[in-house]
């Protein structure tokens, strides 16, 4: 079995004794991966030994996960089972990111709670059990759990089960890194003996699975000592992902996203049904787009922009996910006389050697181009996911990305224009007085165009996070 690490060089507890305790998890074997059925406080004390302290990742760094795993497998009737297991370390209260979690659900697909608690590792018990909140909202549904704030060093356990049923696949994209440093990361995936799994990653990482066969064949792929994806790059695409699928090629990936874009036709807002009513078709649509940026049309969490409701379940009335809304909006513009093009916009692009991963988790998000009657090109839209979702050139995030588009037989892949460099422009420009009491004070000034709003405030869509300009000029610089 191979496992992945990321070490760094900086002080003697990170260049010596981590990999040294890396090799002994080497040595425990394949066996040690399904440490799933473990008790918790067994694992606890497993990772009290092995993990090194949180400054050890740096002296900001005030959480850690210890242990992640994701452990795949179908059961005979086609049932997707999918189970998580998380083991977060802090000392002081959770990052604000961290400490709620949200576990959606739709239609036939069930969510098993097996653990959501909160242990102390010094003495080695239970310090409360956590009980999660129930939200249902026609054909959706989901678990929230709200982790207490806490000043003292402990540890949130959650564990969960989801079954899809009729997936007769076992497919997922997994993401490497996360914003918190991680000691031991594992992903495990049983299908069929004799059957094939395909798997890609990005980044250009050939991370090979270990492989155990026996009645099920099982990859696994296991990470040790991940230190936190970087806060701010201006490498853009900075995610570090594993994709699987038992099925293979783009096909795979979008023909199931294309029928269900299909299937929601015959959804239809009242509002959308008055607008349309208008003789001005052109008028008709750019009337759509707007009244469609209503932030109350829109599930707010990004946990679960991605859920697919079917059209039975789906409400007319909204509010919908981000997916949702897109697709329907790309259906309405074309009621209204425009000519519509649904693309997909994928997480990344396998290399030219590798195979495609054939799972509709593939994709990040749905876009469209679209031309206004009378007019003789096409726009781009990117609602939700640039900061910028029309312009007169390219929304922000789109800038030299490909897109999958589906021809009613194949899948072709289109890469979007760069722009020169006189698209692409930051200015920043300082505003300073200097006070009598030699303390200079001000403001800073930003200009950004092209693909530099993507870039500095990242996905944010409705709301930018001014987090990153504090990396591009740190405090003491403002």
């Amino acid at each position: 079995m191979q496992r992945v690490g990321n070490f760094k060089g900086g002080s003697f507890l990170k260049a010596a004794v981590l990999p040294f305790v890396a090799c002994l998890l080497l040595l425990l074997g394949i066996s040690s991966v399904f440490a799933e059925e473990e008790d918790t406080l067994a694992l606890i004390r497993k990772y009290v030994q092995q993990s090194p302290p949180l400054t050890a990742y740096g002296k900001n760094v005030k959480a850690m996960v210890w242990h992640r795993s994701h452990t795949y497998k179908m059961l005979a009737d086609g049932t997707l089972v999918k189970t998580s297991r998380w083991l977060i370390y802090s000392e002081s209260p959770l990052p604000e990111s961290w400490g709620k979690w949200i576990i959606p659900f739709v239609g036939d697909e069930g969510v098993e709670l097996k653990e959501a608690a909160i242990y102390d590792p010094i003495d080695f018990k239970l310090i409360k059990t956590l009980s999660p909140i129930t939200v249902d909202h026609r054909g959706l549904s989901w678990l929230e759990i709200d982790v207490p704030p806490m000043n003292i060093p402990h540890v949130f356990s959650l564990c969960y089960l989801k079954e899809f049923p009729g997936r007769w696949n076992v497919d997922d994209v997994v993401p490497i890194d996360l914003d918190l440093p991680q000691w031991r990361t594992i992903v495990s995936v049983s299908v069929p003996h004799d059957s094939s799994l395909v798997w890609a990653t990005t980044k250009n990482n050939h991370m090979a699975p270990g492989l155990v066969q026996g009645v099920e064949d099982t990859y696994l792929w296991e990470f040790v000592n991940r230190f936190p994806a970087s806060e701010f790059a201006l490498e853009v695409e900075n995610s570090n992902l594993l994709s699987f699928s038992m099925r293979n090629g783009w096909l795979n990936a979008i023909k199931p996203l294309e029928d269900w874009a299909n299937s929601l036709k015959t959804v239809m807002h009242e509002d959308v049904k008055k607008i349309l009513e208008k003789k001005d078709k052109s008028k008709s649509g750019l009337e759509i787009l707007q009244w469609a940026k209503n932030k109350q049309l829109l599930l707010g969490s990004s946990s679960i922009w991605k859920i697919r409701r079917s059209a039975e379940e789906i409400p007319k009335e909204g509010p919908w996910t981000l997916w949702e809304r897109n697709v329907l909006l790309a259906h309405w513009l074309s009621l209204a006389g425009w000519d519509v093009r649904i693309n997909w916009l994928p997480l990344f692009v396998p290399n030219k050697n590798e195979n495609v991963p054939g799972t509709p988790h593939m994709i990040s998000r749905p876009i469209f181009e679209a031309r206004s009657p009378g007019s003789g090109s096409y726009k781009f839209y990117d609602f939700g996911g640039s900061l910028r979702e029309e312009t007169g050139l390219m929304p922000d995030a789109l800038w030299g990305k490909t897109v999958c588009l589906y021809d009613g037989m194949d899948v072709k892949l289109k890469q979007l224009d760069r722009g020169n460099i006189a698209d692409h422009r930051l200015r920043a420009r300082w505003n300073l007085e200097l006070a009598d009491t030699g303390e200079v004070q001000g403001t800073l000034e930003l200009m950004l165009s092209g693909g530099w709003p993507y870039v500095i405030f990242g996905c944010q869509g409705y709301s930018l996070d001014m987090s990153s300009i504090t990396h591009l000029y740190p405090p003491k610089w403002m």
